[in-house]
């Protein structure tokens, strides 16, 4: 599970911000009674502004632990992480990971320039004092005494720590990596994206319609969409051959691109042979049924699954899902709900974690209580192009005190600041002017 993630100079975050999931009370290397799941929240919130840096961040998260399974296959991966802000464009682009796997705290820095990476180090935690893996310097590398790495995988790291290929890269490919690097290759599999813009598009999600294969996964998909649509009352997945007209599509766009770019190595388009179809079965009151393919069925409905059934598979695996803008399409007792699975100690046992992004700012409030916690409840905002992030908790409100009244009264900032008399007064002045001139036809028709 995550503790923190920080990073400085990257896009709107000029100066460092860290994002905390352990929680306050947690004072030492390890908790007392090493229980890391009381110590940490299982839900996590960014609220704020449009433009303020939520998705900034989390899309740096998601990125950097994505990092240790794909750095070695393409360059492309550090590169992407090079986005320093606009007027710090000359210096590094910094980011911290600190997490637990197995019981064992790991701390991941890497620092990134024009030319590649400058400085990267792993140090690791079993029980009080951390103890050094490795320490990067441009390419220069530095293996503790205790890294458990053996000597050919050490010539391994060293010789694939390229100017943009991460050393914690190379170090999860490598034969004979030690029992730490276990903890990496969890990173890059067990920590999932949803944004809005991977959903509602002509076919579900790969992972979704792959849990659907299965067939609990498939039962527990009817009680998960009654939720949003009680009229659901199963839900059907069919392998249907793929219509001969899309193969030939496939064909001729391959033919247009060996054109274009001359590739000759280039094979084509992977059409598979079969295509799953997903039906809605409804039931009306009097017990009759009628089914809707997927396209026909309601945005609510399909996003909640598509978002639910990730969530229920991360709570049951253990790991951690991020969530941009979680309330797209969903009603807040939904989005209530979702978070509500994580922090359900008795269903949450793996210590599985949600971190998301938000404009329902009824989860701060205090009914029927509240989603989450005020030291799990972020708030962004930016002031002269540089973001900031702050925890609610850090306002020391009372026990009682209603977040989501205050956060609307402006209390913590973090709120759009709306021009509304400039807005007001420049609208005014147009649509005066429009009397003394002709309004232009613009999206006009007969």
């Amino acid at each position: 599970m995550i503790l923190s993630f920080g990073a400085s100079n990257y896009r709107s975050f000029a100066t460092y911000a860290e994002l905390f999931l352990s929680k306050r009370s947690l004072k030492t290397n390890h908790p007392t009674d090493g229980d890391w799941i009381s110590a940490t929240n299982q839900a996590v919130g960014l609220f704020g502004a449009n433009a303020s840096g939520k998705t900034t961040l989390i899309d740096a998260l998601y990125e950097f632990c994505k990092l240790p399974g794909y750095s070695m296959r393409d360059d492309h991966f550090v590169r992407h992480l090079h986005k320093p802000h606009k007027l710090h464009e000359s210096e590094d682009v910094e980011l911290f990971l600190d997490f637990v796997h197995e019981n064992v705290r790991f701390r991941w820095d890497l620092s990134i320039g024009s030319g590649g990476i400058t400085q990267e180090s792993v140090w690791v935690s079993e029980s009080r004092q951390f103890k050094l893996i490795f320490e990067r310097e441009d390419e220069a590398i530095k293996f503790g005494a205790s890294s458990d790495i053996s000597g050919d995988a050490q010539g391994f790291i060293k010789q694939g720590s390229t100017e943009w290929v991460s050393s914690v890269g190379a170090w999860v490919k490598a034969k004979d990596s030690g029992k730490y690097a276990q903890a990496f290759k969890w990173l890059s599999r067990f920590v999932r994206y949803i944004s809005p813009e991977d959903q509602i598009g002509p076919f579900m999600p790969s992972f979704v319609t792959d849990l659907l294969k299965d067939k609990d996964w498939q039962k527990l998909a009817a009680p998960i969409l009654r939720f949003a649509d009680v009229g659901v009352g199963e839900l059907l997945l069919e392998e249907q051959d793929v219509p001969a007209r899309r193969r030939l599509i496939a064909e001729k766009l391959a033919e247009v691109i060996r054109e274009d770019i001359g590739d000759k190595d280039f094979e084509g388009f992977d059409v598979p042979d079969q295509e799953p179809i997903l039906t809605f079965q409804h039931t009306a009151e009097g017990g009759e049924t009628f089914d809707l393919e997927l396209l026909e069925e309601s945005t609510g409905t399909r996003l909640w699954l598509e978002t639910a059934l990730p969530a229920l598979f991360t709570i049951f695996n253990g790991g951690v899902l991020i969530i941009d803008e979680i309330d797209s399409s969903l009603h807040p007792l939904l989005v209530r709900q979702l978070v509500g699975f994580f922090n359900d100690k008795e269903l949450n046992q793996q210590g599985a974690q949600l971190i998301f992004t938000s404009h329902d700012l009824t989860l701060l409030g205090n009914f029927p209580n509240r989603a989450i916690e005020m030291d799990a409840a972020w708030l962004c905002e930016k002031k002269d192009s540089e973001s900031n992030l702050k925890s609610i908790d850090e306002f020391k409100l009372p026990k009682t005190a209603n977040a989501e009244k205050r956060y609307m009264q402006g209390a913590f900032g973090a709120v759009p600041m709306v021009p509304e008399s400039e807005v007001r007064d420049s609208f005014f002045k147009l649509i005066t002017g429009f009397a003394e001139s002709s309004i232009p036809e613009v999206g006009i028709s007969e």
